[in-house]
């Protein structure tokens, strides 16, 4: 053989070693590159999911939305007609809502403080304060309250069974 076949053979060794070297470079970098792409894609995955889970909880939200502002409707047509029965009949309530003001005034005007300042015993004046014994325990087991309260139930009921 030539010399100029030789050299040429191992010019041509020299550049397929140095195209496998490539090769296996560019094989890693296109490796590290699809891991990549499998990393993108399981994070839009993901992301549709949640997006799917967002539309689907808007749905459910819109539905209970609706649902509240029907049952809320029902109640203002109940409580118009409720209205609309007590005006055309003030009579039959106006006694009981009167009772009831004036068990309110008076369980107001007895749950008051005492006029005067008696945060000092010297100034204090023992006519104005109540004796303990004649308060009532709480406010609840004033009778002229129960009465109201009871009045009030009443008027209720009466507008309810004439409606």
């Amino acid at each position: 053989m030539s010399y100029f076949t030789i050299v040429f053979e191992v010019g041509l060794a020299v550049l397929m070693i140095v195209l496998i070297i490539y090769c296996v470079i560019l094989n890693k970098r296109l490796a590290a590159i699809r891991s990549q792409d499998t990393d993108i894609q399981a994070m839009t995955a993901s992301f549709e999911a949640a997006s799917q889970r967002a539309e689907e909880s808007v749905g459910h939200i819109k539905a209970a939305g609706l649902a509240a502002e029907r049952s809320l409707r029902v109640a203002i047509e109940d409580a118009e007609g409720v209205k609309k029965s007590i005006s055309a009949t003030p009579g039959k309530f106006m006694p009981p809502v009167n009772n009831m003001m004036a068990a309110h005034q008076e369980s107001s005007a007895q749950w008051a403080p005492p006029s005067g300042d008696h945060s000092d015993p010297q100034l204090r004046d023992d006519n104005n304060v109540p004796d303990r014994a004649e308060q009532p325990l709480s406010r609840d087991q004033s009778p002229d309250r129960k009465q109201a309260e009871m009045a009030v139930l009443n008027a209720i009921r009466l507008a309810r069974t004439e409606a």
